[in-house]
């Protein structure tokens, strides 16, 4: 007998690497800022240094912080929820997004999996496309998809069996 248990689902991991890299970035181009109005004091006039360098200095910085923080929270709620009669997607921030899709299995025609280059072959992850009898849903970034696909067609086999 097989576990029909729901399995939950998010993003994989190498997003947070770009989230990460983007707010080094930030940080980065703050600091040199800073460095530039320090070192050029006496050739840079002081008024462009204390009304445009510094405060761009400071707009930047607090914008990594923002960012990375909000990233963060669209990287954790962004959830797969796969139940033997139902795949349930959730997409949440905290208050700028907030969206539910729930898919029934029956309406589910076909399930792909998109693993394309080097990258996403050697880290596991890949792209859950499901075909339904008038869209196509793409989820992007799952972790070891070839896995979720079996666990897919183990709940389509499930729900074909009960309704039989």
């Amino acid at each position: 007998m097989t576990n029909h248990a729901p399995i939950i689902l998010t993003r994989h991991p190498i997003l947070l690497l770009l989230v990460i890299m983007r707010f080094v970035l930030f940080i980065f181009v703050s600091i040199l800022f800073g460095i530039i109005a320090y070192q050029y004091k006496n050739a840079i006039s002081p008024s462009l240094i204390h009304y445009i360098i510094l405060p761009t200095t400071f707009v930047i910085f607090n914008y990594a912080f923002l960012q990375v923080i909000l990233n963060l929270i669209r990287f954790y709620n962004r959830i797969v929820i796969i139940e033997p009669t139902k795949i349930t997607i959730l997409h949440c921030s905290l208050f700028l997004m907030d969206d539910m899709e729930v898919m029934d299995m029956s309406s589910v025609l076909k399930i792909d999996v998109e693993q394309h280059g080097f990258i996403s072959n050697l880290l596991w992850y890949g792209h859950l496309i499901f075909e339904q009898r008038n869209q196509i849903r793409k989820i992007h970034y799952l972790p070891k998809p070839y896995n979720i696909i079996g666990t897919l067609r183990q709940h389509l086999r499930f729900h074909n069996d009960v309704n039989t």
